[in-house]
């Protein structure tokens, strides 16, 4: 009698944890494949862990993209110039004060005067990122198609030639110089899963359905009282201030770097990122990120191994072909990795399209 009665609870414990799971799900499994990478890294060589702590700081910057580009279906070939915001100001708030002095010596005297930790300089740096994103955001939610990218272009662009004209802040070409190393392949891990979770939540968010119903028929949405362009505005402002972390984390882990660092090498690498592994789903993002980082770092290796420069370049360029021709929506395919759990709890995944439309159209009409 004491079985009887026992698995019933066995049973209502078990489906109450699938529920939990799906109502979080594909968190979980990313969030576990990013500190599996993080772990592996950390038992490299020194020179290995450099790659590790770059890819995950990488990996910040896609899944900030998709929070845009992904959600949004607006494709950004600028989103790295909030990766250069980031990374200047937090540098630039970061540098000790005596250092300051030697090598800064035509800052605005508060700002050379101040600086605070490096862990407080991220979020100022994602901060800033944020209010460049929202100077952009009303433009761009008036824009669509080939206009609205060609206009993220030009704002990488614009910030560019800022950093290297305004040569009494940012030093200009010579560059950022004793940013503190602040970044290990710990603190990278940390600041890259709280970006998983900020987007997870943006895109389960009833703002991040609607961006997807309407990326999906934006006329529909419209139809229904959906505010397509304010949404597109949140979404930048919200994937700035993202990228702008990462450009903190990033700047911190180099130590030193110049305007090029964030232009079109990194601007392509990231976007890479992105196709490869599925545009429209955040497990695209996670999984396209990972795969071309470990791909980044054998093809470095045998690249210096066979003295034979491009390798890298040419490698990614076939992989990209090869996977779009086999899978045109990418590893994934636009879409999230599959609940296992049928029975327990509900059915399986739906594709993040159909799900994000039904759930959005359904909510907006209950409100109406």
């Amino acid at each position: 009698m004491g079985l009887s009665r026992s698995a019933p609870g066995r049973s209502g414990c078990s489906a109450g944890a699938v529920r939990i799971l799906r109502s979080t799900w594909p968190l979980p499994p990313l969030a576990l494949l990013i500190v599996a990478f993080a772990v592996f890294g950390a038992q490299l060589s020194a020179a290995d862990q450099v790659d590790i702590v770059t890819g995950l700081v990488q990996l910040g910057i896609v899944i900030g993209l998709y929070a845009f580009t992904g959600l949004s279906g607006v494709f950004s070939f600028g989103h790295v110039a909030y990766v250069a915001v980031g990374a200047y100001v937090a540098g630039l708030v970061a540098v000790p004060v005596d250092q300051k002095t030697l090598l800064y010596l035509d800052l605005p005297h508060w700002l050379a005067t101040w600086a605070v930790p490096a862990a407080v300089a991220v979020p100022i740096g994602g901060v800033a990122a944020a209010v460049v994103a929202s100077a952009l955001a009303p433009a761009l939610g008036r824009l669509a198609g080939l206009g609205a990218s060609l206009a993220t272009f030009a704002l990488l662009v614009i910030i560019r030639e800022v950093a290297i004209n305004a040569d009494q802040i940012t030093r200009g070409q010579q560059g950022m110089l004793n940013v503190p190393l602040a970044t290990t392949i710990w603190t990278a891990l940390g600041w890259t899963l709280g970006i998983l979770v900020a987007t997870w939540a943006f895109q389960s968010s009833r703002i991040g359905l609607q961006l997807q119903a309407a990326r999906e028929d934006p006329a529909a949405a419209q139809a229904l009282g959906v505010a397509v362009g304010r949404l597109r505005g949140v979404a930048l402002v919200f994937s700035g201030f993202l990228l702008g972390v990462s450009g903190g984390v990033y700047g911190q882990a180099l130590g030193s770097f110049n305007p090029d660092t964030f232009y079109l090498d990194l601007t392509f690498l990231t976007i890479a990122m992105l196709v490869v592994g599925g545009i429209y789903s955040l497990s695209g993002a996670v999984i396209g990120g990972l795969v071309i980082t470990i791909l980044d770092h054998f093809l470095r290796k045998l690249e210096t191994a066979v003295d034979r420069p491009g390798l890298t370049e040419v490698g990614f360029a076939l992989l990209t072909i090869a996977i779009l021709a086999v899978r045109r929506g990418g590893i994934t395919g636009g879409r999230e990795l599959p609940f296992p759990f049928a029975g327990a709890g509900g059915r399986r995944s739906e594709g993040p399209a159909v799900t994000a439309t039904v759930r959005g159209f359904a909510h907006r009409r209950t409100r109406v």
